[in-house]
C-alpha cells in the first residue's frame, strides 16, 4: 500500500515537473472549478502571495489525491479586485458567465464580502471567506456564505485583556474608512470604554485619497495617549506606517500595535531600524492540525514557486485559512457528488444574474454539517452561523532586530478564553519596547509641564484664604481662577508638594463658598476642572461618577454646640457672684477695720517698736483671711474683731461661688454624643446639616432614614454662624475642620461627644482619568516620607 502511494506521489510530481516547465501555475480546463477572490497586490503583500499560493495548492493537491466530479477534476479562476465593489461584482459576473464555477473563495474585505454572498446565495452556490472578521457578517444567514477567519470580536478582547495587563488607561485608533474598519472602530472603542479606557481619538485613513483627511502628526503629537492602535488591512497598514516613519511618529512617544502582519521588506533599512518596538496581534493555527495537508500542500507551493515560500513557520494565517476555506468547498462538492448522480447541474448557464445551481439545498446541509481537521486547526460550521466554530488562538509578535535585520518575533500568546495573555511557550517574553527599552511604556503623555486645573473651596485649616473678603468681592461666577499664594492651609503644601513631584503647573480654580461638595465632584466628572484639592470623602453616589485616589487622611465628623453660659470666656469670673458695690465696701472696710483694731489695742501697750507696729496692723489686715488671729484685748477691739469674721465668711461663700463655677456639671450640656442627637434630644430643626456634602448622606442614611428635616446650611462657615446666631443649637461637620475653628476662631463654641462617621479623605479625578496611577504613587510617597507629619502639625496642630 505504502509502495503503490510513493508510486502515485512520483508520477504525480513527474507530470508537474513538465507542466512546470510550460507555466509556473498549470491550468486545466473542466467541468467544475471555484473561483478565488483576492485583492490586486501592491508591492511585497505577504497575504496575497500566501492566500493565492494556498488556494491554488489546495486545487492541485486535490488533483494530487484524485478527487474527481462527475469523473473531473478540480480547477480554479481567480479574479483580482481594488476594494471597489461594483468592479469585485462584474468581475465575478463574467466568470461565471463562461465557467461552471461552483463555489467561491473569498473576498479578502468585509465591505465586498456581504455583496459577493448575496450573489452567491442567488447563484445557489456556497462563499468561504477566508480573512473577512467584520462582527457585522456574523448576522448573514442564507446559508451561502461562511468564513474560516475568526470575527474582530475575539481581536479586541485579546487587546483589551492586553491593555488590562499593562494597565493601560488610553489608545488612539486609526482606521480605514470601509465596513471593516468603521466596525472594528466602533466595537474596539466601546469594548475599551466598558473598562474605563479612553479612546482620545479616532482618525480615518480615505482609502480613495490614500491619506488621511486632517494633519496627521499634529493631531497625534497633542493628543494625550501614546498608544496608536492601527484597524486596517495589510495594505493600508503599510501605508499608514510609512507616513508615521516618515513624520517620525514611531519611536520612544508612541506605542504602535498592529492588527494586520506588514512586510517589513516594505520598508528601507533607516524605516526597519524605527519600526522596532512595534506589535502586531494575529490568530495562529491551532495545537492540532492536518500536517498531512499542511506538509502536501507546501511541497506543491515549493515546487511552482519556491521564492516566494516563506519557510514553514513564516506562512501568514490567512493563507492557512485560505486553504481551509477551499478545501472544505472540495469536500462538500465530493460529499454532494457521492450524493447525486448528476451534482454540477446548473439552468441558464450563460445569464449572469439568473444563473442556478440545482441541488444548491443539499449543497447548504452539506456544509452546514461540515467538519474535519484542516491545516489551520478543526473546521467546523454547526453554530448556526457563519462564523467557525471553537477556540481561536492568538499571538503577539513584536518587531525586534535580529543579527544586522528585523524580525516579528512572537513574544506572548493566548489561547482566546484565559484571561491573561502568557509568554510565547511559556518562554521569556523579552519584549522590546519603542526605543529599545525593556521597560513598559506609559500609556499617555507625561503630565509634566502641563497644566492641572485644581479646584478648591475654602475650608480652614484645608485651605485657607489671606484676603477672602477681597477675592469673593471681586467674583462674579461660580469658579474664579486665583494665585497659589493668595491661600494657606494643609492642601496647598500637598499641591506644592505633588507639583515639585510631578512637574505640572497647578491652575487654581476657587469655588463659591455656596457650591456643594456634590457641585464639587460633579465638576470633575462634567471635565470642568481635573481634581478637587479639600476635604472630600468618598460615597457611593459620588463613586458613581468619578474615581477617587487613594487615602490622604483619615475623616470623621464631630458634634458642634454653643458653650453653656457658666464656661463662656470671663475674664472678671473670679469677681463673682458678688456686686460691684459689695466689693467695693469689702475693700474699703477690711483695711480700716483692721487699722481700727490696732489703735484701739495700741492704747493698752506702754511700748510699741515699728517693727511691732507693722506686725499687728499685718496680722490686722490678714485675719479676715487667715485662720490664726492677733490677741485681742479691748471690747472695742472685740467689736471690730466680730466684724471682720462677717467679712470672713462673705469671703467663704465666694471662695464656693468660685468652685462651683470652675466645676462644669455634665448636666448643664444640652448634648453628649450622635446618640442624642438619634435619639431626639433635639428637634431635628434645630439640627444643622451642610446641604451637598457628606455628613448629609450620613445623616439621611443613618438618623432621619431619609427624612430632610433638619435645618439646611448652604455654606461651611454657616455651621458655626448658625449657632452663634442661634439658628440651631448643634451641627454636624468635620472633625478637623470644628476643632479648628472652635479653638481659633469661635471660642464661644465647643465640640462635644466622640468623633463618629470615620472615613478618608480623598482627591475625586475623573473616571480614567490618564494621571491617577502618577498621582497615587506620588500621594503614596507622601504619606511615607517625614513631610506628612510635618505638614499635619502645621496645620493640625493648633
Amino acid at each position: 500500500m505504502q509502495n503503490s502511494r510513493s508510486f502515485k506521489l512520483l508520477l504525480f510530481f513527474s507530470i508537474l515537473w513538465k507542466l512546470k516547465a510550460e507555466s509556473t501555475w498549470p491550468t486545466t480546463s473542466s467541468a467544475v472549478k471555484l473561483l478565488g477572490i483576492f485583492p490586486r497586490q501592491s508591492g511585497n503583500n505577504v497575504l496575497i502571495i500566501h492566500s493565492r499560493s494556498m488556494f491554488r495548492a489546495a486545487i492541485l493537491l486535490s488533483q494530487q489525491y484524485n478527487i474527481t466530479f462527475q469523473g473531473q477534476h478540480l480547477t480554479y479562476e481567480e479574479i483580482l479586485t481594488d476594494n471597489d465593489i461594483m468592479v469585485t461584482f462584474n468581475h465575478t459576473c463574467q466568470k461565471v458567465s463562461t465557467s461552471n464555477i461552483a463555489g467561491f473563495v473569498g473576498p479578502a474585505y468585509s465591505n465586498e464580502a456581504r455583496y459577493v454572498a448575496s450573489f452567491a446565495y442567488r447563484l445557489g452556490i456556497l462563499d468561504v471567506s477566508y480573512s473577512t472578521t467584520s462582527p457585522d457578517l456574523s448576522t448573514i444567514d442564507t446559508g451561502a456564505f461562511y468564513r474560516v477567519s475568526p470575527s474582530d470580536e475575539k481581536t479586541v478582547l485579546g487587546i483589551k485583556i492586553l491593555f488590562q495587563q499593562y494597565k493601560w488607561k488610553s489608545c488612539i485608533i486609526v482606521y480605514q474608512n470601509d465596513e471593516f474598519g468603521y466596525n472594528g472602530m466602533h466595537l474596539l472603542s466601546q469594548k475599551l470604554s466598558e473598562m474605563h479606557i479612553k479612546t482620545f481619538e479616532t482618525i480615518k485613513f480615505d482609502i480613495n485619497q490614500q491619506n488621511f483627511q486632517i494633519d496627521f502628526k499634529k493631531i497625534l503629537l497633542h493628543s494625550l495617549s501614546r498608544i496608536v492602535i492601527v484597524w486596517a488591512n495589510e495594505i493600508l497598514t503599510t501605508t499608514i506606517l510609512n507616513k508615521a516613519v516618515n513624520d517620525n511618529l514611531i519611536d520612544q512617544d508612541f506605542l504602535w500595535i498592529l492588527t494586520r502582519a506588514v512586510a517589513l521588506e516594505s520598508f528601507n533599512s533607516r524605516q526597519q531600524q524605527k519600526l522596532i518596538g512595534i506589535l502586531t496581534i494575529q490568530p495562529v493555527q491551532e495545537d492540532f492540525i492536518n500536517t498531512t495537508l499542511l506538509n502536501d500542500a507546501y511541497n506543491i507551493w515549493k515546487f511552482y514557486e519556491s521564492d516566494t515560500f516563506p519557510g514553514d513557520t513564516n506562512v501568514s494565517i490567512y493563507a492557512l485559512y485560505t486553504f481551509d476555506a477551499t478545501w472544505s468547498l472540495i469536500l462538500s462538492l465530493q460529499q454532494l457528488c457521492s450524493m447525486e448522480v448528476s451534482c454540477l447541474e446548473f439552468i441558464n448557464v450563460s445569464d449572469c444574474y439568473n444563473r442556478r445551481f440545482l441541488n444548491s439545498k443539499e449543497y447548504y446541509n452539506i456544509m452546514k454539517a461540515m467538519t474535519f481537521l484542516g491545516v489551520s486547526g478543526q473546521v467546523e460550521f454547526a453554530n448556526g452561523t457563519p462564523d467557525r466554530i471553537g477556540n481561536v488562538h492568538y499571538v503577539i509578535k513584536n518587531i525586534q532586530p535580529v543579527m544586522n535585520d528585523i524580525d516579528f518575533i512572537p513574544v506572548l500568546q493566548w489561547d482566546g478564553n484565559s484571561t491573561k495573555w502568557m509568554p510565547y511557550r511559556n518562554q521569556s517574553s523579552n519584549i522590546i519596547w519603542p526605543d529599545r527599552t525593556k521597560t513598559i511604556p506609559n500609556d499617555h503623555k507625561l503630565i509634566q509641564g502641563q497644566e492641572l486645573r485644581i479646584a478648591i473651596i475654602e475650608s480652614p485649616p484645608s485651605i485657607i484664604l489671606k484676603n477672602p473678603a477681597a477675592i469673593y468681592n471681586d467674583m462674579n461666577d461660580n469658579y474664579k481662577r486665583i494665585d497659589i499664594t493668595e491661600f494657606d492651609g494643609f492642601y496647598k503644601d500637598l499641591i506644592l508638594y505633588l507639583q515639585d513631584k510631578m512637574g505640572f503647573i497647578p491652575v487654581i480654580m476657587l469655588a463659591k463658598p455656596t457650591i456643594r461638595y456634590d457641585e464639587l465632584v460633579g465638576g470633575v466628572a462634567n471635565d470642568s476642572y481635573d481634581i478637587v484639592m479639600s476635604s472630600i470623602d468618598i460615597n457611593a453616589k459620588r463613586n458613581q461618577i468619578v474615581d477617587f485616589s487613594i487615602a490622604i487622611m483619615p475623616a470623621s465628623y464631630r458634634i458642634i454646640v454653643r458653650k453653656p453660659e457658666s464656661i463662656r470666656s470671663d475674664y472678671f469670673m473670679l469677681l463673682k457672684p458678688f456686686f460691684w458695690a459689695l466689693w467695693g465696701l469689702l475693700l474699703i472696710m477690711i483695711p480700716y477695720t483692721s487699722v481700727l483694731i490696732w489703735l484701739v489695742e495700741r492704747k493698752n501697750e506702754n511700748k510699741h517698736s515699728f517693727i511691732g507696729t507693722i506686725i499687728v496692723i499685718s496680722f490686722s489686715i490678714y485675719s479676715p483671711f487667715g485662720t490664726s488671729r492677733p490677741q485681742i484685748k479691748t471690747n472695742a477691739g472685740q467689736f471690730l474683731a466680730s466684724i471682720l469674721y462677717i467679712l470672713q465668711i462673705l469671703l467663704a461663700i465666694q471662695t464656693a461661688g468660685l468652685i462651683s463655677y470652675l466645676m462644669i456639671p455634665e448636666s448643664i450640656l444640652i448634648i453628649s454624643g450622635i446618640d442624642d442627637i438619634k435619639n431626639g434630644i433635639i428637634p431635628p430643626n434645630r439640627v444643622g446639616i451642610l446641604v451637598g456634602s457628606q455628613i448629609e448622606e450620613y445623616y439621611l442614611n443613618s438618623i432621619s432614614h431619609g427624612k430632610k428635616d433638619y435645618y439646611p446650611l448652604k455654606t461651611p462657615d454657616e455651621v458655626y454662624t448658625g449657632l452663634m446666631n442661634d439658628y440651631i443649637d448643634a451641627s454636624l461637620w468635620s472633625n478637623i475642620s470644628s476643632t479648628y475653628h472652635v479653638n481659633n476662631m469661635y471660642c464661644e463654641l465647643m465640640t462635644v461627644g466622640v468623633a463618629f462617621s470615620h472615613s478618608f479623605y480623598q482627591i475625586p479625578v475623573k473616571r480614567g482619568w490618564l494621571y491617577k496611577a502618577d498621582l497615587d504613587s506620588h500621594i503614596l510617597s507622601f504619606m511615607e516620607s517625614a513631610e506628612i507629619d510635618r505638614i499635619s502639625a502645621k496645620w493640625f496642630g493648633r
